[in-house]
């Protein structure tokens, strides 16, 4: 799959996990030469009056950092599989 390092609408994710309002993806990314790298997204999900919002790299306070250390830990765990295999 050769790709860039952008994120394109339609490209599902490799590795997605939503953990209450925090939610990290994975896309793998492959160059024309061979060379394969990980773009991982972290995010927060938020509501503003009726509407849903997400922003990126965004969290609020300790509960949010606990959930975001916990959604690292497994895309790190999912990359490793995906290196090993």
């Amino acid at each position: 799959m050769a790709n860039d390092n952008t994120e394109r609408k339609g490209d599902a994710p490799a590795f997605d996990r939503r953990l209450k309002d925090v939610r990290v993806a994975c896309w793998r990314n492959e160059s024309s030469e061979g060379r394969v790298w990980w773009h991982v997204t972290l995010s927060r999900s938020y509501r503003k009056g009726e509407e849903m919002h997400e922003a990126p790299g965004s969290l609020n306070g300790l509960p949010d950092i606990a959930l975001a250390i916990a959604g690292l830990e497994a895309v790190k765990q999912f990359i490793e599989q995906q290196v090993t295999a």
